[in-house]
């Protein structure tokens, strides 16, 4: 390192595994003194917080890798899948169900919101199975099996509201 002006070097490793190996270090050029004491005890302090980013890092990769997998399982199914809050605010909608939203047919997008299109004297039964759902499995009951829904021609299709609760 003489030819970059450096003398003393402390590399500390922070990540060791078998095909990844991090590791930092702190120099001295030759006008400073070599590494001592305070240096040590300032690396010693520092590895760990650096360790904790690094972990924290690694998990953000994970889940970002994991909710692409869970993304692209969705949009290959062939039935629309829409994840909505308590309140129906659109979570995420697969391939399918943003072409139906998009249409505003049995299904529309307003405001944030997930609505049933409803045919003349029809009640909304989509909002309150959304409700439900959002208590858990127990209280939906069998009032989210096959929400009616009506097409703007009048064609008939059913929701299936389902609980993420487990």
């Amino acid at each position: 390192v003489r030819p970059q002006g450096l003398r003393d070097c402390l590399n500390i490793a922070y990540h060791d595994r078998e095909l990844l190996l991090g590791s930092f270090s702190f120099t001295t050029s030759e006008r400073s003194p070599l590494i001592g004491e305070r240096e040590k005890d300032f690396a010693a302090r520092i590895t760990p917080h650096i360790r904790r980013a690094v972990s924290i890092n690694s998990m953000v990769d994970r889940s970002t890798l994991a909710l692409t997998l869970y993304r692209q399982v969705l949009d290959a199914l062939s039935v629309a899948v829409l994840i909505v809050d308590g309140n129906g605010r659109l979570v995420y909608a697969n391939a399918l169900a943003d072409a139906i939203l998009s249409k505003g047919d049995f299904i529309a997008f307003q405001n944030g919101h997930v609505r049933a299109r409803r045919g003349e004297g029809m009640p909304d039964y989509l909002q309150p199975a959304i409700a439900r759902a959002a208590l858990g499995a127990g209280s939906l009951g069998i009032s989210g099996i096959g929400v009616p829904l009506v097409g703007r021609e009048g064609e008939r299709a059913s929701a299936y509201v389902l609980p993420l609760d487990g």
